[in-house]
């Protein structure tokens, strides 16, 4: 008896390896191959778009640089940040008209389901995929971490990201915080999505007021200058 079920379970064994966990491996492939994490080109920018040869923060945050100059004419800023993440991915649009509020569009995907995700600008760009290059939360005027509609906050606290029932969130936000343009301009920076919910600065610890205990950094994008249209 106990030789008999010995084989039987050396034959599954067998069986699982051989052709069970082959097929399983091809479908996980095929899910991997038809997610198409958008690239530059989608946005018609040129594959070789290097933010550092523009002239917009030379001077350090607190002197405007000559192209950052060129920026406070009338016109509409476009920029955009491709999201990247070891399993989280999206395209966040900025849009901003004369020196009026700053337009975001967009979507985040590869979120927990039906969760919330702190979402803020971090002061540097994002080098070699590695979201911790970020460095801290932009906050040139130096204020306490909050929320996007609290009196004072940083720059570019944006709040949380909300997933639906697929782990997708959509973005359609109007910031009058953040700018693409003069000396507080967030374009050569980077837009972070982290791992848990913001809590707007509304919490009892050093670090709600200064990250609003978001946690780790599940997804990142440099913000990149894509036009300049005259009005």
């Amino acid at each position: 008896m106990y030789f008999h079920c010995l084989v039987r379970s050396y034959g599954t064994s067998i069986f699982l390896v051989l052709f069970v966990l082959p097929l399983i491996g091809l479908y996980a492939h095929d899910i991997q191959q038809s997610i198409r994490l958008p690239t530059f080109a989608d946005f018609d920018i040129n594959e070789d778009f290097n933010i550092d040869s523009v002239d917009i923060h030379s001077g350090g945050d607190d002197e405007t640089g000559e192209f950052a100059e060129k920026l406070t004419s009338t016109s509409t800023l476009r920029a955009v940040a491709l999201m990247r993440g070891p399993q989280t991915y999206g395209v966040v649009r900025f849009e901003q008209h004369d020196s009026g509020p700053t337009h975001l569009t967009g979507f985040v995907s590869g979120l927990y389901p039906m969760s919330q995700h702190g979402f803020h600008v971090h002061q540097y760009k994002v080098v070699g995929g590695n979201c911790e290059s970020a460095g801290e939360h932009y906050n040139p005027t130096n204020q306490p971490h909050g929320g996007p509609n609290s009196p004072v906050s940083h720059v570019g606290d944006f709040g949380n990201l909300h997933s639906d029932a697929k782990g997708t969130s959509q973005i359609d936000l109007i910031s009058d915080k953040v700018s693409l343009r003069g000396k507080y301009s967030i374009i050569g920076r980077s837009v972070v999505v982290h791992l848990r919910p913001d809590d707007l600065g509304t919490g009892y610890n050093q670090e709600s007021r200064k990250s609003g205990n978001s946690g780790g950094r599940i997804a990142c994008g440099t913000i990149n200058f894509v036009s300049i249209n005259k009005s």
